[in-house]
């Protein structure tokens, strides 16, 4: 269900944020007592491995800065048995950072994905596809609650 509202001017000198509610359907498994939560449908740059004879640099036509921000409320006879990883990869020239957290009955998870510049050096290529291996076996893992 989408609503149409008047959207206030956009100031381009800050970053645009939006806010949103959906329902969204085969993200969710259950086995036994765990339910199996996946939060993160986007997988944002999961095939974005640089090539190991690509003679340039990569240039992503513009800075990058993503960041995906999601909640999600633990049911009240239910208990979190399972976190994926974080992810904490800082460098002059991008980084990835990915974290779950429970706060208060909610998972709370964050991607935020930098690149500071829009271009990853061909000398950074081996840490760049160092982080996007890490980054996808955080992507394949899945939040797991247990009936109490």
């Amino acid at each position: 269900k989408v609503e149409v509202t008047k959207a206030p001017e956009i100031d381009r000198d800050v970053p645009l944020q939006m806010k949103y509610q959906f329902e969204l359907g085969n993200k969710v498994s259950t086995f036994d007592n765990d339910i199996y939560v996946d939060l993160d449908w986007n997988k944002t740059y999961q095939n974005l491995t640089i090539e190991d004879d690509r003679v340039t640099d990569y240039y992503f036509n513009r800075k990058v800065k993503t960041k995906t921000t999601k909640r999600f409320r633990v049911p009240a006879n239910y208990k979190v048995s399972h976190l994926p990883a974080s992810m904490n990869k800082v460098f002059n020239d991008f980084s990835f950072l990915i974290t779950y957290k429970l706060i208060n009955n909610e998972v709370h998870y964050t991607n935020e994905i930098t690149v500071r510049e829009g271009i990853v050096k061909k000398d950074r290529f081996v840490t760049w596809n160092d982080c996007i291996k890490e980054l996808k076996e955080i992507y394949s893992d899945q939040v797991v609650i247990t009936k109490k």
